[in-house]
């Protein structure tokens, strides 16, 4: 009877190690898969952040370009005019005055047709194309940020999952059922669904294109 008690026990103990096993093999499939997803998504993230920051740099090296070309055209419109008001003062000579004229700059001769003198339309059109590369410098600049945070997120997630993965190796360790293993099996499940929880989390809220 006893031998019979010892061995249905027997049976019990290895059809609960069998279905052990086979949770632990599909916790390691499934961390697996999810860490290297999170692992992806971060580098993602982190080269899309890294080409948002060079486009920045490039559309602020523009911008400043052509501020400074606009900077020049300015001067040399005002260094025009007060040489037309010298010209008027002192010699009234229309035909030198017309030839200096000449050398206004376009915004500068539209201003003066519309309002007599250089008004904000002049420097709107003068510094507008500066001030578009400056906003979009900006642009690049604020989601290059957004994605280094997504890109940080993401490491998170990964470190959580690692952790998640250190209680599976736990608790593949022995052979016996016992009380210790279960609950690691069960704090790897936990942390998995917390981890995989928190990877579609960031990556629903993320800004990252992974296709175009």
């Amino acid at each position: 009877m006893a031998e019979t008690s010892d061995m249905v026990l027997e049976e019990v103990q290895r059809r609960r190690g069998t279905w052990l096993s086979v949770v632990l093999a599909t916790l390691v499939a499934l961390y697996g898969i999810t860490t290297a997803g999170a692992a992806f998504l971060a580098n993602a993230a982190d080269g899309q952040a890294n080409d948002a920051y060079f486009n920045g740099v490039a559309f602020l090296n523009d911008a400043n370009s052509i501020d400074l070309a606009s900077l020049i055209l300015e001067l040399e419109d005002f260094r025009i005019l007060d040489e037309i008001a010298i010209q008027e003062t002192l010699t009234g000579d229309q035909e030198l005055i017309d030839y200096i004229e000449a050398g206004l700059s376009s915004p500068a001769v539209d201003a003066i047709e519309r309002s007599g003198f250089l008004d904000d339309g002049y420097y709107n059109e003068l510094y507008g194309a500066a001030d578009d590369f400056f906003e979009s410098a900006e642009a690049e600049f604020q989601a290059a940020e957004a994605l280094n945070n997504t890109a940080d997120s993401f490491q998170l997630v990964v470190l959580v999952l690692a952790v998640g993965l250190s209680f599976v190796a736990w608790a593949s360790l022995g052979e016996k059922v016992t009380v210790t293993r279960v609950l690691f099996v069960i704090m790897a499940v936990i942390i998995y669904i917390l981890g995989t929880l928190g990877l579609f989390g960031v990556w629903l809220a993320s800004p990252i294109a992974l296709f175009g």
